[in-house]
């Protein structure tokens, strides 16, 4: 068995966590209707297993010392998500956790899911290779993430 194989397996059996990549899109346009009154339209493109950090963060900025960029890493594999890899860009975000095949995707559901922020540099070991996302929850007045 190759070292490839055997980290994939590894990846995929130690993997902590279930996610539902979601996309949104601008319901068609009306005449009658502002743009910024235009409601989202979220569908599933795929759902994948990976590791998931929500102590990840690393940057900082300013004399502080603040952080910015993200709040939380998610890892997939990238065989995973090659289907959808020309998709995937910042109107997508990650919902950690499960959703039923048929459930209806509502804009409530889409603010509990992270953001991505950036893709961070890949971790990569022959052609296996982690896809890195830097995540960030949407931002609505103040919140507090309790552990």
């Amino acid at each position: 068995m190759s070292v490839e194989n055997s980290l994939r397996r590894s990846f995929s059996k130690h993997a902590n966590t279930e996610f539902v990549i979601l996309k949104s899109s601008d319901e068609p346009y009306d005449d009658n209707q502002l743009n910024s009154f235009r409601n989202k339209i979220w569908t599933r493109l795929k759902d994948v297993r990976g590791y998931f950090d929500y102590n990840s963060q690393t940057e900082t900025n300013g004399t502080g010392g603040e952080r910015q960029g993200y709040d939380a890493v998610a890892e997939i594999l990238f065989d995973e998500i090659e289907s959808i890899a020309d998709q995937l860009d910042q109107t997508c975000r990650i919902y950690k956790g499960t959703l039923s095949p048929d459930s209806q995707i509502t804009e409530d559901l889409a603010k509990k899911a992270w953001r991505i922020e950036k893709f961070l540099p890949a971790k990569q070991s022959g052609n296996f290779s982690v896809v890195v996302i830097g995540l960030k929850l949407p931002e609505n007045g103040n919140q507090v993430m309790l552990k």
